[in-house]
This record gives structure tokens, sequence and C-alpha cells, in this order.
């Protein structure tokens, strides 16, 4: 009994605390409460606000918005609205993505650093004409001073050959970088040849038909100059030109107070190698008129030069950037220093005649002086995104003081003794062409 008592009364004080407990309207979680408000507080309420009617939403709020076609019964059509009342371009939201996709790519503004990481571009260039121009065939016996020229190096043309660029930078701080770089790959070829049925070519070396003089024979008259170069049919000249360029330099960047223009000045080492070759070749064959047997005169020469310049030397330069719009740059860049040019020339001359192939010289000369090389560039870089940007331009390459293959043909007969090794190294070369590829910045 008492225990039946017992828990009749512990179900009445369980059922108590539950109703208790669930008629709370705050609920105790356990923490410690806040400050006891300020006497006279009391809560700011917004301008037109209300507190919601029991069951209802705020006052004001009404009922949920509809589209503007909703109203329109089954079949009506809205009114069209001008371009002006829609407050733009209808459907200038595919026309601002078409413009995404041409504009560059823009973050940081015109205030955003110009600099990379690696550099790749390919080279398009061509090689002017020499810097003197050299005679080696004359239509006709003629004297030295003022020969009919047959054949000379203007006659040379190069073609436009691709070759390569690349660098890369290291920053050491904030406008501060360490830059290397090499290009090469180039290799200029010009070819030039003149022919003359009635075998009346003549060549430099022999004053052009003058030096040794025509002979009288009793097998006829033999015209002037050398079996193996004169009264030929066929003269033709071949010309190569190939370079190298590395440079390591310090590069101290700058930015003006807009930002709109930006540059940098420069200044390091730089190697520079010219390789050149040049052939010159002779065919002769003809009869001599009162001389029964044919193939009287037959002889031909194969002339080779070759010559080296390599330049090691200081450099200075800068570049200067503006800011067309974010993301668009235009800009130029010159480099320019005074080079040690080492240059080697070498000669082989082979030729033959009616008593067989001869090696008539091979001739080696070196020489030290003073050269210069200067480089421009005008370019133009469109950032694609943020690790890639196009860049785009025109490069001028200028040497000078260096040796040519051309200009150190010695004129002098190799068939005679009196021929003396030279080397002429006072000439330039010039290099000009467009150029395109990417800047990497990680």
């Amino acid at each position: 009994m008492k225990l039946h008592t017992a828990w009749t009364i512990s179900v009445i004080v369980l059922v108590a605390c539950l109703t208790a407990a669930t008629g709370q309207t705050q609920i105790n979680s356990g923490y410690a409460s806040g400050p006891a408000p300020v006497p006279g507080w009391q809560p700011t309420i917004p301008p037109g606000f209300a507190p919601p009617a029991a069951g209802g939403l705020p006052a004001g709020y009404g009922s949920p918005v509809m589209p503007a076609n909703y109203a329109y019964a089954e079949g009506e059509e809205p009114p069209v609205e001008s371009y002006e009342e829609m407050g733009g371009f209808r459907g200038n939201f595919q026309l601002h993505r078409v413009l995404n996709m041409l504009l560059p790519y823009a973050e940081g503004g015109i205030c955003a650093p110009r600099w990379y990481d690696i550099h790749f571009e390919t080279t398009y260039l061509t090689r002017d004409e020499v810097s003197r121009n050299v005679v080696f065939s004359s239509d006709g016996v003629a004297g030295l001073a003022d020969p009919v020229v047959a054949l000379s190096t203007e006659d040379l043309e190069f073609d436009d050959e691709i070759g390569f660029r690349v660098s890369a930078a290291i920053q050491l701080g904030p406008g501060f970088s360490i830059e290397g770089g090499w290009q090469g790959l180039n290799n200029f070829v010009a070819a030039a040849s003149v022919s003359d049925e009635t075998d009346n070519l003549y060549s430099a070396m022999s004053d052009f038909g003058n030096n040794p003089p025509p002979q009288t024979t009793g097998g006829g008259t033999v015209r002037g100059g050398f079996p193996q170069t004169d009264s030929a049919e066929y003269h033709s000249i071949e010309y190569s030109t190939s370079f190298d360029a590395a440079d390591l330099f310090f590069r101290r960047r700058w930015a003006g107070p807009n930002c709109r223009f930006q540059g940098s000045w420069l200044m390091g080492v730089r190697w520079f190698q010219l390789e050149e070759s040049f052939r010159h070749q002779t065919f002769v064959d003809y009869e001599i008129a009162s001389n029964p047997e044919p193939n009287d005169v037959e002889g031909s020469m194969d002339y080779n030069v070759g010559t080296m310049n390599s330049m090691v030397g200081y450099q200075l330069g800068g570049d200067l950037w503006v800011a067309v719009i974010p993301g668009l740059r235009v800009g130029a860049e010159a480099k320019a220093g005074v080079f040690v040019n080492r240059a080697d020339q070498e000669t082989k001359i082979y030729a033959n005649d009616a008593d067989g192939p001869i090696l008539f010289a091979l001739e080696h000369v070196s020489k030290e002086s003073a050269a210069m090389v200067t480089q421009a560039d005008i370019m133009v870089t469109w950032r694609i995104n943020p690790n890639f940007t196009f860049r785009g331009g025109y490069q001028f390459l200028y040497a000078d003081g260096v040796a040519l293959a051309p200009e150190n043909f010695n004129a002098s007969a190799p068939f005679l003794d009196d021929r003396f090794p030279t080397i002429n190294d006072n000439g330039h070369v010039f290099f000009h062409g467009t150029t395109w590829g990417l800047e990497y910045l990680w």
C-alpha cells in the first residue's frame, strides 16, 4: 500500500514538472543572464513598422508581387517598350559577354606592375645588304675602274628567316630583377648567278680580263685573264649569315605618379657572335676559233671565305611603357654597348684547269678591335589572363666594326705568287623584322 502510494505521488510530481516546463515562454540555456536594462530604456522601432498581427504577416508586407505578364489574360501580349524605356540595349547581357571576351584581362588596372618570369618569342627577321658593294664579274673585257657589272653583292636579296628569343627574370624585390636571355637560330641565305653563252664573263681577279692581257699564239688569239675564271660562261655567288646573342643584366623598374607610365633602366654584359660564309664559283669552257680541237680552254674555280666575329662587352639600356587601357600596353626598349671583337677570316680556293684540280690557297687571319652592338624594340602587350600575356613588336639589331665574308673577298689572283692575306673588320650589319610570343607570370 505504501509502495503504491509512493508511485502515485511520483507520477503526479513528474506530470506537474513537465507541465510547468512546457508552459515556459523563455528557455533557460544554463548561461548567465545578461545585464539588466537601463532604467527607462525602450527599444527603437523603425518608422512605419508595426508588430505582426496575431497569425499574419507584418503590416505593410501585403501579398507577394507577381511578374507583370502574370496580370495579362491568356493570349494577351504585354506592350513593347522602347530601348530607352528598357534602360539600355536589348540583349546587353550578351553584348557584355562578347566585349569581355575581346578586351584584355584588366585586373589591377593600369597600375598592374610591368614584369614577367619567362618570355618566349618567335622572330621573323631579314638581313639588309652588305655595307659596301663588291663586284665579281664584268660583261666583256673592261677596266677595273669602270667595269660593265655582270655580278655583284647588289644582286643578293635576303629573305625573312625565322628565329627564336627567350628570356627569364628573377625578382629580387619590388622593382628589382636579374634577367638573362638568348636569341638566335636565324640563318640568312642569298644567292645570285649569271650565264653568258658567248663566254664573255670576266673576273675581278684578272682586272676583268686585262691582267694577264690577251695573247696571240700559233693556234690563234687567247683571251685575257686566267683559264679558271675568265672567258667564262657561268659565274655565281652565295652568301649566308647567322648570329647568336646572349645577355645578363640587372633591371630597376619605376612607375609614374598616375601608373600610366612605367619603365626601367638596365645594365649588364652581352655576348654577340656573327658568323658568315661566302662562295664564288666560275666555270670556263670555250673554243679558239682557229683551232680545230674543241674545248681549247676549260677550267673552274671555287672560292670560299668564312668570317667569325665573337664580341663581348658592357651594355646599358632601358624601356618605357604606356598603359592604353588596363591590360593593354605599348612600349619601347633600347640597349647599346661597346664590345671587344675577335674577328677571324679563313679563305680556301680550289681550282681546275687542263692539269687537274689544285688547292691554290689556304689562308687564316685574326684580329681584335672595338665593335658596337645596338638593339631597339617597339612592342605591344595584351594580357590574356592572370598568367599569360601576348607580346608582339618590331625589332632592330645593328652591329658595327665586324668582318663580313664578301668584304673579305681578296681579288688578288691566287694563281700568282704576290697574294697577301688580309682581314677587313670595318663592316656593319643590320637585321630587322617582326616578333611575337608570350610572357608567363606565376
